[in-house]
């Protein structure tokens, strides 16, 4: 089915269809003890390689079979899906504050948009805090922070006007982080940061006894790099990437 990289790590050739491809291959191992799918656990880049996967399925088996569970990692809100996963709590472990709902944290930014900038009108507000949600989730997933940014000010026709531009913007973050510490929320980007890590450390301190695939996830954010390379040195661990 597939290519060798490394231990624990394949691709698939070229032109083969991932999706396909391990499908075929887990109906195959478990032909005879369908119901073993359902120990599988396989975790895909999003949604929609969930529904592919899925339909992949069905097209390899010639008969009823249990599906395995199939978490999609990109999915911000990943509590439904990672709870069995995560559970049941050691004492060790303690819970993520919640995602702060999304209409709840842009009509925050709104908020503090129009107070910053008293000539910004409500649409002109609205459209920079979603730009902001944008640019925060971006950083977050890549566990980066505002501060991080760095100016280039060579240009001093622009230093000025730039650094401005900078200093609301961190003030608008630092204000929205308090907010959210007030009121012991996360974003979501990083209530999925913790998930993720509360995953590989759990992966961890008791590796399954089943298999646990990740396939065609091919981003290098941290939180999912260092959970891939968690899965890849399981005894049943397996990274499954496209080919490039």
């Amino acid at each position: 089915m597939a290519e060798a990289v490394r231990a624990k790590v394949q691709t698939v050739s070229v032109g083969t269809d991932l999706s396909g491809a391990l499908s075929d291959w887990l109906v195959e191992r478990y032909r005879d003890d369908l119901l073993g799918l359902a120990d599988v656990t396989l975790f895909l880049p999003n949604n929609r390689a969930v529904s592919a996967l899925t339909s992949a399925f069905v097209r390899s088996a010639d008969k009823g079979l249990v599906l395995p569970r199939m978490v999609a990692i990109g999915d911000l809100a990943l509590d439904e899906k990672l709870g069995p996963l995560l559970d049941p709590f050691s004492q060790d472990e303690t819970t993520p504050f919640p995602a702060v709902p999304d209409i709840e944290r842009l009509l925050k930014l709104v908020a503090l948009i129009r107070q910053e900038r008293g000539d910004a009108s409500a649409a002109e507000a609205l459209h920079l805090a979603k730009q902001l949600v944008q640019t925060l989730n971006e950083l977050e997933v890549e566990e980066k922070s505002i501060h991080d940014i760095e100016l280039d000010h060579d240009d001093a026709d622009l230093a000025d006007h730039w650094s401005k531009a900078y200093d609301s913007l961190k003030l608008l973050c630092r204000q929205s982080e308090s907010w959210l510490a007030e009121r012991y929320l996360l974003s979501p980007a990083a209530r999925r940061n913790a998930l993720l890590d509360r995953l590989k450390q759990r992966l961890k301190t008791t590796p399954p006894t089943a298999p646990v695939i990740a396939a065609g996830i091919t981003t290098a954010a941290p939180a999912i790099a260092k959970l891939l390379s968690q899965i890849a040195g399981l005894s049943q661990g397996l990274v499954l990437l496209p080919h490039v």
